[in-house]
């Protein structure tokens, strides 16, 4: 029992620190906002729920036919997995973006 202790003590202790660091550079280096945080969870969440629901169907009905020709063309036959991922990339730049500007910050 000792073993387990020690052994998850010393051997992910070094990797989860990793993350908060990650976390940080990433959030200056970019200079992401809360609000542009808050919105990718939500417009990323919101198109995984409805890339899940009943096989995609809904997602696929919102793409129409051409949009979904072209994520599949873009990024693969499993578009609606990385789907959300893009939503999210896109719209916590996008909104960190527009909310530096209304404020004045520098870009």
């Amino acid at each position: 029992m000792n073993d387990q202790k020690e052994l998850l003590g010393n051997g992910y202790g070094g990797k989860a620190e990793v993350i908060p660091t990650l976390a940080t550079f990433v959030r200056e280096r970019f200079k992401i906002t809360s609000q542009g945080a808050f919105w990718a969870v939500i417009l990323g969440g919101g198109s995984a729920i409805l890339g899940k629901l009943k096989g995609g169907a809904i997602m696929k009905v919102i793409l129409t036919g051409r949009g979904q020709e072209f994520f599949q063309t873009v990024l693969g036959s499993h578009y609606l997995c990385i789907l959300p991922v893009v939503v999210s990339l896109l719209v916590i730049l996008g909104v960190s973006g527009m909310t530096r500007r209304n404020r004045g910050g520098a870009i």
